[in-house]
C-alpha cells in the first residue's frame, strides 16, 4: 500500500473495492438472516396460539370418557379403601 511512506493509491484502490464487495455480501446475508429470523418467530409464535387454544373436536363420554389424573384416582382409591375398612370395623363391633 505504501513505498517510502508514498500511498500507492492504485493498490488502496483495489483492496477498497475488494472491502466494497465482501462488505456488500455481509449485510446482504445480515438482512437475509433477519427476515428469516422474524419469519420463524411469527410462526412460531401461530403454532403457540393454535396449541394454546385447541380442544378436541369431540370428547367420549361414559366409561369412554378421558380420566382424572393419576394422583386423584389414588387418592379416591385410598379414601374408598379407609371407608370399606371403617364399615367393615362397624360391622364386626
Amino acid at each position: 500500500m505504501t513505498d517510502s511512506g508514498n500511498v500507492n493509491l492504485d493498490r488502496v484502490q483495489l483492496i477498497m473495492a475488494d472491502l466494497g464487495d465482501v462488505e456488500d455480501e455481509i449485510f446482504k446475508k445480515r438482512q437475509q438472516n433477519e427476515i428469516a429470523f422474524k419469519e420463524r418467530e411469527r410462526a412460531k409464535k401461530r403454532r403457540t396460539k393454535m396449541l394454546s387454544q385447541w380442544q378436541p373436536a369431540w370428547v367420549p363420554k361414559g366409561q369412554f370418557a378421558p380420566q382424572v389424573s393419576l394422583c386423584y384416582e389414588i387418592c379416591v382409591w385410598e379414601i374408598s379403601s379407609n371407608l370399606l375398612s371403617l364399615y367393615a370395623q362397624n360391622g364386626k363391633e
